[in-house]
């Protein structure tokens, strides 16, 4: 069971962790994406246009959960995690938020060893020092500040997505897309109006922009994600762990 040292005092701060916040009842629209990430073959049903579509135009400061150091207990000054969408009935337990890489104000830096899934166990640690993470802190917080009220996230409604984390103190930024995975298999394409199979995409404008903003969005969270995997050692020490605690840091309502 994952544990917690801070509980979150809104439904804001448990969307980081979906299995944590009161979860209704599976609507259409996530039960077609929970198939198709199980490995459905009726990609034609996962046309999800307007609705399924969750979009925020400014970058998210408020409270969110942070991986803390598992000796230290300090809290990351930046991580990559996954959020996990709706679990599956009767499947084995997994980690809430596995982790993909996070750094540390003294230059720690933890990252998954996983081959396959690039999230969590197992996990190694090593050194970047304390100036290379502070250099990288500060570049990925400038430009989660840079974009202003530009789009910050796109995500499904109880789909995974991945999330990049960005603390000073006791604030923390964030920005979040479930992009990257839903278009690993190659099968489908994320566009403004939703998520389609790849050969039967609408016919999207060139000049449209809703379009125009997602592209935008989209080289901004590769260059940020990019920049912080970039960092990970070649090789580390083995981190016998099997899940993080996480800490809810930041105010709410921001």
């Amino acid at each position: 069971m994952l544990a917690h040292t801070q509980e979150p005092c809104d439904l804001d701060d448990a969307r980081a962790i979906p299995s944590m916040a009161t979860t209704p009842s599976p609507s259409p629209l996530a039960a077609l994406a929970w198939r198709w990430a199980r490995g459905a073959r009726s990609l034609v049903a996962l046309t999800i246009l307007g609705c399924g579509i969750q979009t925020e135009g400014s970058i998210t400061e408020g409270r969110a959960w942070v991986p803390l150091h598992p000796a230290t207990h300090e809290p990351a000054v930046a991580a990559l995690v996954l959020s996990r969408g709706m679990s599956v009935p009767g499947a084995e337990p997994q980690e809430d938020a596995p982790l993909s890489v996070a750094i540390w104000a003294d230059g720690t830096v933890i990252w998954s060893a996983s081959p396959q899934a690039r999230y969590g166990r197992p996990y190694r640690e090593g050194r970047l020092g304390a100036d290379v993470c502070e250099r990288l802190r500060s570049d990925l917080q400038a430009q989660m500040l840079q974009r202003g009220d530009r789009l910050s996230s796109y995500g499904v409604a109880d789909a995974s997505e991945e999330i990049l984390l960005v603390r000073d103190g006791e604030r923390v930024w964030r920005m979040s897309s479930c992009i990257d995975l839903f278009e690993a298999g190659g099968k489908v394409v994320a566009f403004a109006g939703g998520i389609a199979p790849r050969d039967s995409m609408p016919t999207l404008r060139t000049d449209d922009p809703a379009e125009l903003e997602l592209q935008e969005f989209r080289a901004a969270w590769a260059n940020a994600k990019q920049q912080l995997l970039s960092r990970v050692p070649n090789a580390g020490s083995e981190l016998p762990l099997q899940e993080f605690e996480l800490r809810a840091i930041g105010a709410a309502g921001r």
